[in-house]
This record gives C-alpha cells, structure tokens and sequence, in this order.
C-alpha cells in the first residue's frame, strides 16, 4: 500500500469515527465525502467469480447524463473503397441511446464496538462491504434490462441449444440461468443415466452449451422468485453502465432510530443498446 493511500484510508476512517464531524482531507461536496476511487480499488478482489457487472460494457462518465453512439455490430467492419471515395464517409449503421445517471442509496451496518473501539479496522470492513453492496445493486439492475428482451420457450435442453444458435458466433455469448431453471437443468439425464449438464463454476463456462460464459444467478435477478428463465445473449452489447465513479458517504440523523446512521451513496445508469442480440428463454 502506497504512503498517499494509507493516508486517504486513514482519512476516511477518521470521519467515519467521528460520525461526519472532521472532515479533514476530505472531498466534502453538499454534506457527502467522496470515496477515493483507490480506496475502492484496493478492495475489489480480482478471483473473484465472474457476475453480470464483469460482463456488460461498462463506461465512465464525468457528466450526469448524456447521449452514447455506438456503430451497430454487424455493420462495424472495415471496406474496400477506391480513392474517390477516400474523402465520402462510409456509411455505417449507428445506434443512438439517451442516459441519465441514478442515485442508488442504502445504510452500511456496523456496530457500536466497531465504531467506538479503535482495534477494529473500520475502512477495510466497510471498504469489502461497499464493493459487495455496489456490485450487487449494479447486478439488479443490469437484471432489469435483460428482463426486457425479446421471449423464446424452452421445454428442453435442446430447445435452449437453438435459442444460442440464434446469436452471430462472432458475439462473446453468455448464458444467464435463474437459480430455479438451474435446479432443473442439472437434474436432467440422458438414457444412460449420465448428467447432460456439465458446468465449470469456477470458470463460468459450460461444455454443454456453446457459450463463452455461463452464469447462475437468484431467481429475482431475471423476474420472480420461482421464475425459471435465462438470458441468452451478448451481454456487452446488450447492456450499458454509465457509471458515474463518484460513491460517496454522508452521516444522517436518524428520526426512528436514536442516533445518526451512515449512508453510501453510488449513482451510474443501465440502458439497452443492442436489442437484437439477445433473448429470455422462458422454461415451460
């Protein structure tokens, strides 16, 4: 750890103790202290497994919204052209989508002891803590999106082998499964007996489907609890996060609660870009 970051963790924990009172060293911006953007770094654990957050295009951006273009996949490729034509554009098909960044807000929970008691490294506990709830409110959200695209049925395995089928090869295809048609999946045999499923967890991929990725995740993610659904598709080209890069902290007095309570704030958008590219297979 450099010199420059203990110094920012030190700072940041020392205005966590002192429940928002010294604010020394701090980016203080309407009562809200800026999360140095290492501090956040030094705690993302890079073997962790693969979520929905690692596998979307993700883009920063330094305004609070905006309009993003992207040229559209099939048409973005380079072409023959001979020297009239070097000064005339060479059309391409662009997709165009409007974005405006949320703010998503939630209490951080720890105890007194914690606060009170100096033994206790309060930034590296909050620090995991933050990284976990930011991810999983990005992973919902993503979630949402991926619930609008266009429905395909499925009655078996080999129904779901087609619906992959439908993505250009070319893409990066992941396969989102819900937990509940997880739980189906792998119970299926063929007449030998053998499991027809064969998933790598670690790695997040899968020998039976043709996939670059595959990913289990809760039932909520893609619908309700019970639902059994996947997504299946280029998840990057999919879906966009305008991620705003500015997680902040403020202490708020509590009206229910005796106390002051500490609030995270993380603010980014999620948009549909590509809508033909993938698909929500919905299990019958």
């Amino acid at each position: 750890m450099t010199n420059k970051l203990s110094k920012q963790k030190e700072e940041l924990e020392t205005y966590i103790r002192s429940t928002g009172h010294n604010t020394r060293g701090m980016n203080v911006e309407n009562n809200h202290v800026l999360i140095e953007k290492p501090i956040l770094d030094s705690y993302e654990d890079e073997h962790q497994r693969k979520e929905l957050i690692d596998l979307v295009n993700v883009i920063e951006t330094r305004t609070r919204g905006g309009k993003y273009e992207v040229t559209e996949f099939e048409s973005d490729l380079l072409q023959e052209i001979n020297v009239e034509q070097i000064q005339n554009e060479i059309k391409k098909k662009t997709i165009s989508v409007d974005y405006l960044v949320k703010t998503f807000s939630g209490k951080l929970e720890f105890s007194q002891e914690q606060l009170d008691d100096g033994q206790y490294n309060l930034t590296d506990f909050l620090g995991k803590k933050i990284i976990k709830l930011k991810r999983k409110t990005r992973n919902r959200e993503i979630g949402k999106i991926l619930q609008t695209a266009t429905t395909q049925t499925a009655t078996s395995i080999d129904d779901l082998k087609t619906i992959v089928s439908l993505i250009n090869p070319e893409r990066i295809v992941s396969m989102v499964v819900s937990q509940s048609l997880f739980n189906v999946l792998e119970k299926m045999k063929d007449t030998s007996g053998n499991y027809l499923l064969k998933v790598d967890k670690e790695t997040g991929t899968s020998e039976t489907f043709f996939v670059d990725n595959f990913l289990i995740v809760d039932d909520t993610t893609l619908g309700n609890k019970g639902d059994k659904k996947a997504f299946i598709g280029d998840l990057e080209n999919f879906v966009t996060l305008f991620d705003r890069k500015k997680d902040t902290l403020s202490w708020m007095t509590s009206e229910n609660v005796f106390g002051k309570k500490l609030i995270l704030h993380t603010r980014f958008d999620v948009k549909k870009v590509e809508s033909d590219c993938g698909y929500i297979a919905e299990w019958n």
